[in-house]
C-alpha cells in the first residue's frame, strides 16, 4: 500500500517547511554587506601583490610593515631637519644678495678707471683717437643678481661706439686685449702667456705692439707666441717650432732655443726672405739693435 509511503512525504514536506522557515529567519538575522565580495576579493589581491614584493611568507611583509611604520615615526625630526637647512639656505641667500650687491658697487666704482687706463694704453699701442667704455649691468634674472660687463669702443671721432665684436678689426680687437691684459698685470709678478696677441696688425703698429710686450715684460716673464719679427726682435730669448719626422718614421714638433748666430736668420724668414738676403739681414739686425737691455722677455 502506498499509504504509508504518503504519509512519510506528507512529514518530510513540513519538516522542509519548517527547516527553510528557520533558515530564512536566519538569514533574515545576518548583518550582511552587498559590497563585502568586492572588500575581500580586493584585500586578497593586495596580499598577493605584498608577498609578490617583499616575500611569500606573511612574516616579511609584517617585517616590512614595521619597518615603514618606523620610518614614518621619524618623519617628524626629518621635517625638523628640512626646515633647518631651508633657514640656512635662506640666510645664505640673503648674504649672497649683500655680498653682490657691495661687488657690483665696487665695480661700478672701478669700471671708468679700467676704461681709463686701457684708453691710456691704446694711445701707446697707435690708436691714438680711440676710446673703450666700460659698463657694469646687473643682472636681473639671477639670484643673486650676476652682473654683466659691456665694453664698448669708439675707433675714431666721429664715428659711433658700439660693442666690441662690431666695431673693431681683428688687430684693433688684439691691440684692446693687450691694453686690457697690460692693465691687469700691475705690479704683479705673474708669467703672462700671448697667443698670437698681434694677429691682424703690422707695419708701425706692430712695431708699438712689440715694444709694449717689451715694457710689460719688465720686472716679470712674457711669454709671446708670433709670428711678426718685430715683435720675436724685442725678445730676451727665442725658441722656434720645428716639424720633422723621427727615426721611427712619425711626424714630431719640437720646440728648439734659437741661438744667437742664427737669430738673424730665422727674423730674415719672419720676414718672408732667404738668409743670405742682404736687405732682410739689415733689416734683421736693425729690429735686434731696438731692444731694450736687462729685461728679461721670452718669445717664440
Amino acid at each position: 500500500s502506498v499509504v504509508p509511503l504518503a504519509q512519510e512525504l506528507d512529514e518530510a514536506s513540513a519538516r522542509l517547511q519548517e527547516v527553510a522557515l528557520g533558515l530564512r529567519a536566519y538569514i533574515d538575522g545576518l548583518d550582511s554587506d552587498p559590497n563585502r565580495l568586492d572588500v575581500v576579493e580586493a584585500r586578497l589581491e593586495e596580499y598577493g601583490r605584498l608577498s609578490r614584493r617583499y616575500g611569500a611568507e606573511i612574516e616579511h611583509v609584517i617585517e616590512r610593515a614595521e619597518a615603514a611604520r618606523a620610518e614614518l615615526a621619524g618623519s617628524a625630526e626629518h621635517d625638523g631637519e628640512i626646515e633647518r637647512l631651508a633657514d640656512a639656505h635662506a640666510a645664505s641667500l640673503a648674504k649672497a644678495r649683500d655680498i653682490a650687491a657691495e661687488l657690483h658697487s665696487a665695480r661700478e666704482e672701478a669700471a671708468p678707471r679700467l676704461a681709463e687706463a686701457a684708453t691710456q694704453e691704446l694711445i701707446a699701442l697707435a690708436m691714438p683717437q680711440a676710446v673703450l667704455s666700460v659698463a657694469v649691468v646687473a643682472g636681473v634674472d639671477d639670484d643673486p643678481p650676476v652682473d654683466r660687463c659691456e665694453m664698448t669702443l669708439q675707433v675714431n671721432p666721429g664715428l659711433p661706439a658700439g660693442p666690441l665684436a662690431d666695431v673693431a678689426s681683428g688687430g684693433e680687437l688684439s691691440r684692446v686685449l693687450l691694453a686690457l691684459h697690460s692693465v691687469a698685470a700691475g705690479g704683479g709678478r705673474e708669467t703672462w702667456v700671448f697667443d698670437e696677441v698681434d694677429a691682424g696688425v703690422g707695419g708701425e703698429t706692430a712695431g708699438a705692439v712689440a715694444e709694449r710686450l717689451a715694457r710689460l715684460a719688465d720686472g716679470r716673464q712674457v711669454v709671446v707666441i708670433t709670428h711678426l719679427p718685430q715683435v720675436a726682435a724685442l725678445a730676451g730669448a727665442h725658441y722656434r717650432l720645428v716639424k720633422g719626422v723621427d727615426d721611427d718614421g712619425r711626424t714630431e714638433t719640437r720646440v728648439e732655443p734659437v741661438p744667437g748666430d742664427e737669430l738673424v736668420d730665422e727674423l730674415c724668414r719672419m720676414l718672408g726672405a732667404r738668409p743670405g738676403d742682404a736687405g732682410a739681414r739689415r733689416h734683421a739686425q736693425e729690429l735686434l739693435a731696438r731692444r731694450p737691455k736687462g729685461q728679461g722677455r721670452t718669445a717664440a
